[in-house]
């Protein structure tokens, strides 16, 4: 796992839908790694995110981590004397060429960011606990509006995996 601090030219707020969701995305890129377990992002103004590859384990049980984490991090304050930790800045030495590479890497991932289309509708007519009434999984009605809109856009459907 890593911790990603994250800076982005405007503060995030929770309330404010899609800049919140493309940061946990893919914020700028340049400290995303998304073969790693997971990552805590972490905004400039103290927002948090989790980002995570999901073949190793279930959304669930990361989520219950990190809330176990916040709740014992907000009721229990550590108190003792913060001593030498022996973590040490890191500054690559890196090639010219690979700054060439980094900067192309860059502009081909501000292009595909730039075309990824997102919007937002907040619905309060049915939701959640109307699906579980129906004995509906709510996870599953989202997995089934995701491959409607993938058919009406490609007129195709895709192999996916949803437990």
């Amino acid at each position: 796992y890593d911790v990603a601090k994250q800076e982005p030219g405007v503060p995030i707020s929770e309330y404010d839908g899609i800049p919140l969701i493309r940061n946990g995305l893919h914020g700028e890129a340049y400290n995303r790694w998304f073969d790693k377990s997971f990552q805590l992002i972490i905004t400039k103004n103290g927002k948090g995110a989790v980002h995570f590859e999901h073949s190793w384990g279930d959304g669930v049980s990361v989520l219950r981590y990190f809330n176990e984490i916040f709740e014992d991090s907000t009721q229990k304050h550590y108190t003792g004397e913060v001593g030498e930790s022996g973590v040490k800045r890191w500054d690559p030495v890196m090639s010219d060429n690979l700054v060439k590479m980094g900067e192309v890497a860059r502009t081909e991932f501000n292009a595909v960011k730039e075309s990824f289309k997102l919007d937002v509708l907040k619905f309060d007519g049915f939701g959640k606990q109307d699906l579980k009434k129906l004995k509906i999984s709510p996870d599953s009605i989202c997995q089934l509006a995701f491959q409607m809109a993938y058919w009406r856009l490609r007129k195709e459907f895709v192999g996916t995996y949803e437990s």
